[in-house]
């Protein structure tokens, strides 16, 4: 006879939810977001209610809820085998107000324009859990693993999810825990992204090639670029900062931003000044950057909370 066991494993409480559990009345009720193994049973909520857990909301995108519970039982819910993670439901601060504003993103907004039911690849360094989003799901190319170490991916993923708040995050992770890359990976991560259906992929990254443009414009990741649009899918591109000799002597717009088709950004200041950094010039008879954004000491989301970053 050969037994088979599922052995269920209790759930994580977030640190500093534990933390502030220490620090108020035991009856006192929190906000808190309950992720589970999968997506949760009509017992297993009703379970959480027995347990003083009042239901807010019933994600339909990640399979979690949200709810008002008390302080003492929070760990208790947490241990329960269904249960995957147990975190604060976090305030959210206040970031982007001068991009926004600058950009006119409001006008986007009042016309429904929200990202809502859009799916964004971000091929980054990876995105740290935060406040400010959540990650429908999350793959590494890099062998390292799929959370941020570097920070870049997150400040990216926090400009992306203000801008458009209900679009759907993917963290695909192309580039190690230095903040560097090998093209293969790079190339794993659009394939991945065309075989998903994504809608959107970003790409805040760039290669300096020495050869001709030519040679650039034939370079496997512009190539892979290329067919994600044809793949109807919008890439959009860092037009990368080198301008002004910062990279050597190049000061062109790295690859990928080079394709033809990629939506390329360049990056301005809170005054739409160019900014010193941001690359641009002729790639054959067409111009990149194909448009400029805020991109100088931009506020967003790091995997420690919150800082300022500049980039394109």
């Amino acid at each position: 006879m050969i037994v088979f066991s599922n052995i269920a494993l209790a759930g994580e409480l977030k640190k500093d939810l534990a933390e502030k559990i220490k620090k108020v009345s035991p009856n006192e009720r929190i906000s808190v977001i309950i992720k589970f193994h999968k997506k949760p049973l009509s017992a297993e909520i009703s379970s959480l209610k027995s347990e003083g857990a009042s239901l807010k909301h019933e994600y339909k995108i990640i399979d979690g809820i949200a709810v008002n519970v008390p302080a003492r039982v929070v760990d208790k819910l947490a241990k329960k085998n269904f249960v995957k993670l147990v975190e604060l439901d976090y305030e959210v601060k206040l970031v982007l107000d001068t991009s926004t504003k600058q950009i006119n993103a409001n006008k986007a907004w009042e016309l429904g324009i929200t990202g809502k039911d859009i799916d964004v690849a971000v091929l980054d360094t990876g995105l740290a859990e935060h406040e400010l989003y959540n990650i429908v799901e999350s793959i590494d190319f890099t062998g390292t693993s799929v959370d941020d170490v570097f920070g870049h991916g997150t400040h990216v993923a926090g400009i992306e999810s203000v801008m458009a708040n209900k679009s759907l995050l993917y963290n695909v992770k192309v580039l190690d825990n230095n903040g560097g890359g090998q093209l293969s990976w790079l190339i794993n991560g659009i394939d991945w992204a065309i075989a998903n259906d994504m809608d959107v992929i970003s790409l805040s990254l760039g290669a300096i090639y020495s050869g001709s443009a030519s040679d650039q414009l034939s370079s496997p990741e512009v190539l892979k670029v290329e067919e994600a649009i044809a793949n109807g899918i919008t890439v959009v591109v860092a037009s990368g900062n080198c301008a002004g000799g910062l990279c050597d002597s190049f000061d062109c717009v790295t690859t990928p931003g080079i394709a033809r088709n990629a939506i390329t950004v360049g990056a301005v200041d809170s005054d739409s000044n160019w900014a010193h950094f941001s690359s641009g010039c002729y790639i054959n008879d067409y111009i990149k950057p194909d448009l400029v954004a805020p991109g100088v000491n931009i506020y967003s989301s790091v995997p420690s909370g919150y800082d300022y970053k500049s980039g394109t």
